[in-house]
């Protein structure tokens, strides 16, 4: 009997007992010494770095791939709107800031200079993989702050962060630190275009295909290409 009420005891005192949280699925490094990759109790993926056929991933998510077939990555919509499939970068500055309705937080505000995304491609030149090529959106005016609607149930007046759009194609020679390319063209956030390190200005039958441009900002000429190896120029007058 003594031994009953015990074991009845025991029973209650583990239904009692708050449930342990588990992870449901563990990854583990090749020496078995460190977590690579976890799915927690609630379901949510933590990981340090994972590879797609590469043993050494260098950024969090690392593929490679060596058939020439279907590749790369892949993003469908379907459905009956105009929806596109979608790609979306983040950039706050601190850590991750909380996402609650009205609730203001001054400290991941982006500034003036800030890239709010990128996308970069990188070439081996037989040493080191350079970036050759790029897109990227960079701050380009002070943003202003978000605020609070008067009516709280209208939720808050968005912010304004001005933001440009430019391109960088490499030519460059030089160390690492110029990571060989310089910014062509840019599209500010204000609607206003800019052709940057343009080349020098050509002879008027400089190697050429038909609708090459270059400009030529501190003299005021304008060099198209009208067919192959021909030039043209317009110059430009005060105003």
């Amino acid at each position: 009997m003594v031994s009953r009420v015990l074991l009845t005891a025991a029973a209650i005192a583990a239904l009692a007992a708050p449930a342990m949280a588990a992870d449901k699925l563990i990854v583990k490094n090749a020496g078995g010494t460190a977590d690579v990759f976890k799915v927690d109790d609630t379901g949510v993926g933590i990981a340090t770095k994972m590879g797609f056929g590469v043993t050494n991933p260098e950024v969090t998510v690392h593929a490679a791939e060596t058939q020439t077939g279907a590749r790369g990555f892949l993003s469908a919509q379907h459905n009956d709107g105009a929806h596109a499939p979608y790609m979306l970068f983040r950039k706050s500055r601190g850590t991750n800031p909380n996402l609650v309705a009205n609730t203001f937080n001054a400290a991941g505000k982006v500034q003036l200079g800030d890239y709010t995304g990128s996308l970069d491609a990188q070439g081996w030149d037989g040493y080191n993989y350079l970036n050759a090529a790029g897109a990227a959106f960079v701050v380009d005016a002070t943003p202003t702050e978000g605020a609070v609607a008067a009516n709280t149930a209208l939720g808050t007046y968005p912010g304004r962060i001005p933001t440009a759009y430019v391109v960088l194609t490499g030519n460059k020679t030089g160390n690492l630190a110029a990571f060989g390319r310089a910014e062509r063209f840019r599209v500010a956030s204000d609607g206003r275009l800019r052709l940057s390190n343009q080349p020098a200005a050509p002879a008027n039958n400089a190697t050429c295909t038909a609708g090459d441009l270059i400009l030529d900002a501190t003299n005021g000429h304008l060099y198209l290409c009208t067919s192959a190896n021909s030039w043209k120029r317009a110059s430009f007058a005060a105003y």
